[in-house]
């Protein structure tokens, strides 16, 4: 594997990695992951890994590159010593911004993120908080679930998470990179960060989709160990959602299977005073569907 090493201002490549000992990146669907790589203390390209803020190429697979934030650099051993980097994966960038103020929005899940995207890192009221590189992959999937959405404080990719968790999204900032430019004599180089956003493909045998299917099987030598686990400790199959007013007055309606009744009924009690279900003066009310919605984003293991 060839790691490359580019500059986190300028984005140009300003070295490769010639020696390792050891290198591993994790990366996640709907998560930042991390990476770690020792090189001997007597690599040439040390001057430029040993920069917070640098980039490391690791490889390129289908049509995203794997590349990583340099964070982390530690020296050890003494007979042959090594220096160890560490650091998270691309979208680790997701996290330099903030909400600052309240944002709300109704309206389908990737629309959401890319409007705050935009708001937060391409388009800024503030310029001192955009990046320039940053941009919205052209196309997506446009047809997600329409969603309330709320947020003040978090960062943008904990945002991101937290919206796809449910329904199974992934997302990505990922680089774009020109290769040599002989006319102008400039390197490789990343020519801009593209935000990426990810529904699950399936991959079972006659899937509606006609979908290659993936087969993992021990006589297929690519599987190694397989564990079953089924856990029911916090399952709950019936909510008791209250929703607004007070005591007796409170709106209460009900969540789950409507025939399950007596040693099969196993309810829990959702407080959603904030909830409105009838049509006072609001921005946005509430069907069954989206109370249901919304139910499963704050237990996505308990009601169904």
């Amino acid at each position: 594997m060839l790691l490359e090493v580019y500059n986190g201002h300028s984005n140009d490549r300003v070295d490769v990695i010639r020696t390792y000992t050891f290198v591993q990146y994790t990366d996640y669907f709907n998560d930042i992951g991390t990476f770690t790589v020792k090189v001997p203390i007597t690599e040439k390209s040390l001057p430029n890994l040993m920069v917070e803020g640098n980039y490391i190429l690791f490889e390129k697979l289908g049509d995203k590159f794997e590349m990583g934030v340099i964070k982390y650099f530690h020296k050890e051993g003494l007979e042959t010593p090594t220096v160890e980097i560490k650091g998270y994966m691309f979208s680790h960038l997701l996290t330099y911004r903030v909400f600052q103020k309240t944002f709300r929005l109704y309206g389908m899940v990737f629309d959401i993120q890319r409007d705050f995207i935009t708001k937060m890192f391409i388009n800024c009221d503030d310029l001192r908080r955009q990046i320039d590189e940053v941009m919205l992959a052209p196309t997506y999937a446009q047809d997600t679930p329409k969603v309330q959405f709320c947020e003040t404080g978090k960062d943008a990719a904990e945002a991101i998470k937290d919206m796809n968790e449910p329904y199974g999204y992934g997302f990505a900032l990922t680089p774009s990179i020109a290769k040599y430019d002989p006319t102008t004599g400039r390197d490789q180089n990343i020519m801009s960060y593209v935000f990426r956003q990810y529904v699950p493909t399936r991959r079972t045998i006659g899937n509606e989709e006609g979908n290659d299917p993936v087969v993992f099987d021990m006589e297929l030598s690519n599987l190694s160990d397989l564990m079953y686990e089924v856990d029911a400790t916090q399952s709950k199959n019936v909510a008791i959602v209250a929703g607004e007013d007070t005591a007796q007055n409170r709106k209460v309606i009900e969540v789950g299977v409507d025939s399950l009744y007596g040693i099969d009924r196993n309810e829990m009690y959702v407080d959603a005073r904030d909830i409105q279900m009838e049509e006072q003066e609001a921005d946005h009310y509430l069907t069954y569907d989206e109370t249901i919605m919304l139910l499963n984003q704050m237990y996505p293991n308990g009601v169904s």
